[in-house]
């Protein structure tokens, strides 16, 4: 089974003179384990079906299948579950609380779930080490450069081991030498554990560490490439 079906999906924005079809009859499946770009220019509806995907948007026609479960006919309460336990995220905008620790930030999804005070310290510290921000841990949001806020937006996104990760440009903030030490951070998480990763990117740093790349332009699908990665762990 597909870990993500998408079937004739459109959306749509806004009603006559400002109607906007942001993505047009996109079909495609993507399998656990892989590692997916979706790419092109700004407004080619890279964010929108990333956010179609996910179940953040909800498709104006088709379906769009997580294992199987057709999203849009599940209530908020199974959504935000699902999207709790088998997903992670990372959002342009970082979506941090700003009265909370980097720390405390990060460990969030896994103090929801449930999972113990010392299991959560040791596998945000594990992260937090691995990304370059070890020392941060009692810094708020303010207090750190976006790149920093970035990287912890990235641990509280993979800390609780989703089925599968998307990442909404997630190099924009960083610099070059960051930007490669998370794409191997992720591409080893992908490898060994089997996370799936789904992006939305631009960026040739990212695309060279892809296995497939979606290409878009204008909401539509114009190639979806299986290659061989420029760069690998």
């Amino acid at each position: 089974m597909s870990l993500l079906r998408l079937d004739r999906v459109t959306r749509v924005f806004g009603t006559g003179e400002a109607r906007t079809v942001a993505v047009k009859d996109a079909t495609l499946e993507i399998a656990p384990g892989e590692r997916v770009v979706l790419s092109g220019p700004s407004g080619s509806g890279k964010t929108t079906l990333l956010n179609l995907m996910s179940g953040l948007e909800a498709p104006t026609e088709g379906r769009v299948l997580f294992e199987g479960q057709d999203l849009a006919r599940m209530d908020e309460d199974a959504l935000a579950e699902l999207r709790l336990r088998k997903m992670g995220f990372v959002f342009q905008a970082f979506n941090l609380i700003p009265v909370l620790s980097a720390k405390e930030n990060a460990e969030l999804v896994l103090l929801m779930l449930g999972v113990s005070r010392e299991e959560r310290e040791r596998r945000v510290r594990v992260l937090f080490e691995k990304l370059g921000i070890g020392g941060l841990e009692n810094r708020r949001p303010a207090q750190m450069s976006g790149g920093q806020q970035q990287r912890v937006a990235v641990v509280r996104a993979l800390a609780h081991r989703p089925r599968v990760v998307f990442l909404d440009e997630p190099t924009a903030n960083l610099d070059t030498e960051n930007a490669r030490t998370l794409m191997e951070l992720l591409v080893r998480l992908n490898e060994e554990e089997g996370v799936t990763l789904v992006f939305s990117s631009h960026d040739p740093l990212v695309i060279s560490y892809a296995r497939r790349v979606i290409h878009l332009r204008d909401g539509e699908i114009l190639e979806d490439e299986t290659r061989t990665p420029l760069a690998s762990s």
